[in-house]
Formats: C-alpha cells, sequence, structure tokens
C-alpha cells in the first residue's frame, strides 16, 4: 500500500517531467512552504510557488527550443534516511548535469512543505525499494 507521502510524490514527479503546473493546486496546501539550498528566498503561499512553478517549467520548455535541456524527475528512496521516498530531480543543460534531491512534508493529507537540497545527496538515492520482512 503506498504512502500518501509516495503518492503526493510520484504526482509532483509528473508535474515535473511533463513540465505542467496545473495539478499543483490540489496537491499544495494554502501555507506550503518552499525552500531551496540554491536559493536564498523561500515561498511561502500556494498561489505564489503555483505562479513559481508556471514560470519556470515556461522558461524550461522556451529553453528547450534553443539547445538542449533535459528534465527529469524520479522518485526514489534515501537509505540513510530510514527509505524515506524524495524525488531525485535531474537537469541536464548542453554536458552539464544538475542534480537536487526533493524532499515533502505532509499536512492534512496535503503537502506543507517542498525542500529542494543537495543535501541529502541525490547519488546515494536508490530507485527500487527493496523488500524485506520489514515492508
Amino acid at each position: 500500500m503506498e504512502t500518501t507521502e509516495l503518492v503526493l510524490l510520484k504526482k509532483l514527479e509528473k508535474c515535473w517531467n511533463t513540465l505542467d503546473a496545473s495539478n499543483l493546486e490540489s496537491l499544495l496546501s494554502e501555507d506550503v512552504i518552499y525552500e531551496s539550498q540554491h536559493v536564498l528566498n523561500c515561498i511561502d503561499y500556494k498561489y505564489e510557488l503555483i505562479d513559481y512553478f508556471h514560470g519556470k517549467f515556461l522558461t524550461i520548455k522556451e529553453e528547450m527550443n534553443s539547445r538542449l535541456i533535459l528534465i527529469n524527475a524520479t522518485v526514489g528512496y534515501i537509505p540513510k534516511m530510514n527509505m524515506r521516498p524524495c524525488i531525485v530531480l535531474s537537469q541536464i543543460i548542453g554536458d552539464q548535469l544538475n542534480q537536487s534531491t526533493v524532499l515533502i512534508e505532509i499536512k492534512d493529507s496535503l503537502i506543507s512543505r517542498i525542500d529542494l537540497c543537495f543535501i541529502p545527496d541525490p547519488k546515494e538515492v536508490i530507485f527500487s525499494k527493496l523488500k524485506n520482512k520489514f515492508n
């Protein structure tokens, strides 16, 4: 059985992979917080975050017309965090690969926080949850 966290991560993964923010409204709490270890400013309002993603996705689509840019979001698990689910966001621009780990927090079955991080290291994420007697 999938957890609420895993279901929401898969929906967020789809938004990134399709570069479509139209479904974000149904996933986010009103007071969602978005922070990135790559950016100083925090976004702490649902519709401001939706506007941010719309703009970001539009910019990526426009850039894809003029140069090689590939985006991929993949749900995985962080062994050092007791197999916590996350998204590894990969972006290739030309010959440069940038990766980040995306973690979420949930409140009332909605995403209440999104953190875009380079710690935990995306290279440590595994992409198939190992089955054992505890799963």
